[in-house]
């Protein structure tokens, strides 16, 4: 058979029929979100162990219209969900370009009552609830996720099954935790979803802690050219950066990284963009505790001919590898492309801490 009728076939044969509301579809919950070929949504199901891809039905004809930003959106989320502000948790952002939308993954409520949502933010700053009526939904089930007790560390490691996605070339690639002996795990899968997914174990080398480790996850990764080859630049809790050359990424196979920098202990990195300006190329990386970090691409790229870090790094040396100056965005949240001259950023503001998103210049950053 013709390989492009047999994906069209997969494909059908794998669109889910689900409820139109995320809250109804069962144990799940979302998380990070990507968007792919068109118009389609990818969105992680930590819980469900698996990856949703929704056609959006979001307009490719771009538009003219001036962005605008959205002040106390917490607190306007929470109206129309009908909970309290406290129990409004995004998990993340992501913007369709063409049509300059933001689509926000949102867990509403608390203990067990926590249930899924998706809401767009469109340019002129209206909100709406993204249901699934009448759109096109497949999924990607991942076979060798951890079991719903299955613990890392002090934590559930089930939680951790998808911590973040990004589409490149064709394929999704799906950074979590999975039941094997390197549970630290890089996925991929060609899309449309065939049911067919690659994986490659992870090991790093965690400066603050001075040890190797096969257990801990990316939190946020990208994949960006260093030197003339590409590879995945991640980032891990507390607070590795690390790299993988693409080349060396197969399936069934075990990876070590290359540290290139230790960013500060008792840190969770949040988001990492690669952006543009005037020429030259930055990579942002928001955090929880450490402020909304700005590197160079030319000073990772030196970091990542050398050795690398696999020595401990002492409480008072922090910070070690890749220099990086703080940027002037406050407390960042999320972050993602908006235009060629913009980002858009979720982030909390100083006085009251209140969530704004908005897009900002790249000038600014």
């Amino acid at each position: 058979m013709n390989p492009a009728i047999l994906r069209a076939a997969l494909t059908l044969a794998l669109l889910v029929a689900i409820p139109l509301s995320l809250a109804a579809a069962g144990p799940m919950t979302v998380g990070a979100l990507e968007f792919g070929p068109g118009d389609t949504l990818f969105v992680a199901d930590s819980k469900g162990a698996a990856i949703w891809a929704i056609k959006t039905g979001f307009s490719s004809e771009g538009s003219s219209e001036e962005a605008e930003g959205v002040s106390d959106l917490d607190a306007k989320l929470a109206a129309m969900l009908g909970v309290d502000v406290r129990e409004v948790f995004i998990k993340d952002l992501a913007v369709h370009q063409p049509s300059g939308t933001s689509v926000l993954s949102i867990l509403r409520g608390s203990g067990e009552d926590l249930t899924p949502v998706l809401m767009t933010v469109s340019r002129s700053g209206e909100l709406a609830e993204l249901t699934l009526e009448g759109r096109e939904v497949s999924k990607l089930d991942i076979g060798n996720a951890p079991g719903p007790e299955a613990m890392s560390g002090r934590r559930k490691a089930r939680a951790y099954a998808v911590t973040d996605l990004e589409y490149i070339d064709d394929q999704l690639y799906i950074a979590g935790l999975s039941n094997e002996e390197f549970a630290s795990s890089l996925r991929r899968a060609a899309f449309p979803f065939d049911g067919k997914i690659e994986t490659t174990g992870l090991e790093i080398f965690h400066g603050a802690h001075d040890a190797y480790e096969t257990h801990a996850p990316i939190f946020t990764f990208m994949q960006y050219e260093l030197n003339g080859k590409p590879h995945v630049v991640a980032s891990y809790l507390c607070t590795p950066l690390v790299t993988f050359p693409v080349e060396q990424l197969k399936n069934g196979t075990k990876l070590r990284g290359k540290t290139i920098a230790e960013l500060g202990f008792g840190n969770i990195p949040l988001d990492i963009l690669p952006y543009e300006y005037q020429g030259e190329r930055y990579v942002l990386l928001s955090n929880t505790n450490r402020g909304t970090m700005k590197f160079k691409a030319s000073d990772i790229e030196a970091a990542n001919t050398r050795d690398g870090i696999t020595t401990g790094v002492s409480d008072a040396e922090t910070v070690k590898g890749a220099p990086y100056i703080g940027s002037p965005l406050g407390h960042v949240v999320q972050i993602a492309e908006f235009d060629d001259d913009s980002i858009m950023v979720l982030s909390r503001a100083g006085e009251n801490g209140a969530l704004t998103l908005g897009p900002r210049n790249k000038k600014w950053l």
